[in-house]
């Protein structure tokens, strides 16, 4: 290294950076310093190692490839050259020791040893995020005492379990994909394109004992010399892929496996700080999500879809639900793939198992059915049996959750999905309610008034030669029916600007606003009440309310009643309405004689009271006046 305005640091210096390069498999170690415009630089290179660049510059810019540097502060700096060895936590170890370094680098005096080991063994997963130029993965730091050599041996048990000469164990980062963090056994040619993005789908595990049957680069690696492979998961997201140079015939199966694979993943985890699997801070992270997002009454489908897929850290996600035969689907990102599924895919989809968990074949047939573009995926179904409820994510870069953390997140997902098309149903039937009312109101009222005026109108013509003094009283007639229909129509708008669903207020008995309708359709009418109406539940009065105005709206529209009588009981189990008229009635079968007006107020009464669990009896003839009676009941917790 060419640099003329650095002074070469003390040896000691240089005796530490071997020790980190010894202990990183680096094979090359430096540590840059600055102070009083001079630079001091002290590095350790491996003998036989490629001679290092001609210019610091180069290395501390990023412009050369290989290189660690880890930015410190007061403008010194720790920079390193991997090797296909380097440990994958190095640029974190050389971050945590750095500062130290540098300073006995500053001043030419030897580390303190005791705090250069404790600052290496305290590395762990929960450290601020490594600012490395070059990025490298958050696997375990194998500088703990005997962390590198438990994991070897596990490997090399797993290894010779199964009958094969080498392993090679793979850890997941979210940006840099699949990293290698520990081999047993000889590198061999293939290992250069043997990694477990190039394998696919493992389920539990596959075994090759001729690696040409492996899909895609099967050929290739037989070319460069490879008889066997295996590749198996760990717990909690990492690979093991094992191999040979000669085919290998009867090879135990996956199952022998496990538990070796389970000590691994054991070990991976307490070297990251975890006592728990860390799929459960995203299951947490998800449940926090959710009930944020429930909070808000607003809150969308596409929302809830979108906060999964990041509490996931997915690259896609999607939730099905089998409803009266059918399969509506929602998803993150938004796509255009119909919310329902075709039939024949319908039929596909209930092939899959329910019971038990899906491996990743039944998964990636799941992502096939969905159009899903991301190389891992993982599936669940909510719940075992009918009808089918499923999560299904995806991710480009890094392995899929377990099936049990994805079981989890689909039964969250389905449960918030109730919730907020609950919420939607619910305003869905109160809109349609009042659309319902108010096309009542207008048939039953405006609509009748407006158009008897404008026959009367169209009559006031010829009225006008044959009698004037007729013609004039049929005019005041139009007129007070158009006023009339005025008055209607203000009373709608006034209603439309209360609150919703305003039956009988409160602070009046119903038993006044009764009354108010009877003068207002000026009717002889006698009304009667027995019981104590303050016990009665806000709902059912308001039903009550729409009982009496409607039937009395259609005695005197329709029945030409000269008598109204209305009754209201109540008692503890329940409310009972009563209007009866002399009118001319009607015939049941036949239908309401004055028209579809009638029918439709009927028909708004009974949609009302089933609305409150009661029952309408509705009692005519022809001139024997009609009769309606509600039933509506007082629930054990409304009393």
């Amino acid at each position: 290294m060419n640099e003329p305005s650095a002074t070469r640091a003390g040896s000691s210096v240089t005796d530490e950076c071997r020790r980190l390069a010894e202990l990183l498999r680096l094979d090359a170690v430096g540590v840059v310093t600055t102070a009083g415009g001079r630079r001091r630089v002290a590095w350790w290179a491996a003998p036989g190692s490629p001679s290092l660049p001609a210019r610091l510059e180069d290395i501390l810019e990023g412009r050369e490839d290989g290189w660690i540097v880890c930015p410190l502060p007061d403008d010194a700096s720790v920079f390193a050259r991997m090797t296909p060895e380097t440990s994958v936590r190095a640029s974190t170890v050389l971050r945590t020791v750095g500062q130290s370094l540098a300073s006995a680098a500053a001043i030419g005096r030897t580390p303190d040893p005791t705090d250069a080991e404790r600052d290496v063994v305290e590395v762990t997963a929960a450290m601020a995020p490594d600012d490395s130029r070059i990025h490298q993965s958050s696997g375990p730091d194998p500088s703990e005492t005997g962390f590198r050599a438990r994991i070897s041996e596990e490997l090399i048990s797993l290894r010779d379990t199964m009958g094969f000469e080498s392993a090679l164990l793979f850890v997941a980062d979210p940006a840099a994909g699949w990293t290698l963090a520990e081999r047993v056994g000889p590198e061999r040619p293939w290992h250069a394109v043997l990694e477990p993005g190039s394998v696919g789908p493992i389920g539990d595990g596959v075994v090759y004992a001729d690696a040409r049957a492996l899909p895609g680069i099967g050929t290739r690696l037989t070319d460069l010399g490879c008889g066997g492979v295996a590749v198996l998961p760990v717990p909690g997201g990492s690979r093991v892929i094992l191999d040979a140079e000669t085919v290998r015939r009867g090879t135990p199966s996956v199952e022998y496996a496990q538990e070796h694979l389970s000590r691994i993943g054991a070990l991976l985890r307490a070297a990251d700080g975890e006592s728990e699997d860390g799929e459960l801070r995203v299951v947490e992270r998800l449940a926090s999500t959710i009930r944020l997002l429930l909070e808000d009454d607003s809150a969308s489908l596409p929302q809830l879809m979108e906060r999964v897929r990041v509490s996931l850290r997915a690259d896609e996600v999607f939730h099905l639900v089998e409803r009266d035969g059918d399969v509506d689907v929602v998803a993150a990102p938004e796509s255009g793939w119909p919310r329902r599924l075709p039939k024949e895919i319908r039929t596909s989809l209930r092939t899959l198992p329910v019971y038990g968990p899906l491996d990743d074949a039944s998964a990636r047939q799941l992502g096939v059915v969905l159009g899903a573009s991301s190389a891992n995926l993982a599936a669940a179904f909510a719940h075992e049996g009918p009808p089918q409820e499923a999560l299904v994510a995806g991710w480009r870069s890094i392995p899929g959750l377990t099936h049990e953390a994805m079981r989890i997140a689909a039964q969250m997902t389905g449960a918030a999905r109730d919730v907020i098309e609950s919420r939607r149903h619910t305003v869905e039937t109160l809109m349609t309610r009042e659309r319902n009312r108010w096309a009542y109101e207008i048939h039953d009222g405006l609509t009748q008034s407006v158009t008897a005026a404008v026959l009367e109108l169209e009559a006031l013509g010829r009225r006008i030669e044959r009698d004037p003094q007729e013609a004039v009283q049929m005019l005041a007639a139009s007129r007070a029916e158009i006023r009339k229909a005025l008055s209607e129509l203000r009373g709608m708008l006034y209603e439309l600007s209360q609150d919703e669903r305003t039956p009988a207020p409160t602070e009046e008995p119903l038993a006044k606003y009764v009354n108010d309708v009877v003068k207002r359709w000026r009717l002889p009418a006698r009304v009667t009440v027995s019981g104590d109406l303050a016990d009665v539940p806000k709902h059912l009065l308001g039903a009550a309310y729409v009982v009496i105005r409607e039937a009395m709206a259609n005695a005197a529209k329709h029945a030409g009643a000269r008598r109204v009588t209305v009754s209201i009981s109540a008692t503890s189990e329940e409310l009972t309405v009563e209007v009866g008229d002399t009118g001319r009635g009607f015939s049941p079968v036949a239908g309401p004689a004055g028209g579809p007006g009638q029918h439709l107020g009927l028909d708004m009464i009974r949609k009302r009271v089933a609305e409150v669990g009661g029952t309408l009896d509705v009692s005519s003839a022809p001139g024997k006046g009609t009769r309606v009676v509600a039933h509506l009941p007082v629930g054990e917790g409304e009393r």
